[in-house]
């Protein structure tokens, strides 16, 4: 899993099929993070198709926002998770 900063958002881009018909996509676009800082200015866009199952398993997306992504074997991201500190961690699995 990488840490990630969800730099921008562009909802409803259109991409055309073979049959010349119209598909929405979300494209959300990540910068890498080590720490609390963004590394170098490579970025990975993710075009998300609207109807989707993989836009069904999102979490709420916020520009601004951390977030954890795992790659697959293509290098594409396959998968989102909120990003959740230490702190958190431990308060969501603690007893107390």
């Amino acid at each position: 899993m990488f840490k990630v900063y969800l730099s921008d958002i562009k909802y409803n881009q259109v991409i055309k099929d073979k049959s010349n018909k119209e598909n929405y996509y979300d494209v959300y676009t990540f910068l890498r993070v080590e720490g609390k800082k963004i590394v170098g200015k490579e970025y990975q866009d993710k075009w998300v198709r609207k109807d989707s199952e993989f836009q069904n398993s999102l979490p709420e997306m916020i520009e601004g926002s951390f977030y954890n992504v795992e790659i697959g074997f293509n290098g594409k991201i396959s998968k989102i998770l909120p990003y959740e500190t230490e702190q958190d961690f431990i308060n969501k699995y603690s007893n107390s």
